[in-house]
């Protein structure tokens, strides 16, 4: 049971944010709009570096976690946080070295940090089960 939980939540988790980000543009700024469509509501971009994220950081960080036994919400959400700002660090890395400046960095790193923390939250919420998260502060 344990397996499938975590398969579900690496599947989830990383395109979660992306699907609340996509509602909260569709709904706030455009409007409702038919026919519905899910490439208007998940950025494929951005889904695809949250999974890739996921894959090479995420795993190494959920076997730590789960090795040194921290099941506690917040853990999983300042990882994810962690985690969330690789893209940006990569950003403002390029934007460096090709002599741009910063800059949208500082607003990547904003929006990583949240979408980070987030998808940790989710990640945590599916895979620990409740007779275990009894630690909630």
């Amino acid at each position: 049971m344990s397996r499938i939980r975590e398969v579900i939540a690496f599947l989830v988790s990383p395109a979660l944010p992306s699907l609340l980000v996509g509602v909260y543009l569709e709904y706030r700024t455009w409007g409702y709009a038919i026919p519905f469509s899910l490439f208007r509501i998940f950025d494929p971009a951005l889904t695809a570096v949250s999974y890739a994220v996921a894959v090479m950081g995420g795993i190494p960080c959920y076997i730590w976690l789960r090795a040194t036994l921290n099941d506690q919400w917040w853990r999983y959400s300042i990882c994810g946080a962690l985690l969330g700002c690789v893209p940006a660090l990569v950003l403002l890395t390029y934007d460096l070295a090709t002599g741009l400046g910063p800059g949208y960095s500082p607003m990547a790193f904003a929006f990583g940090i949240s979408y980070g923390a987030v998808s940790g939250l989710a990640f945590w919420a599916i895979t620990v089960p409740r007779n275990r998260a009894k630690d909630l502060v």
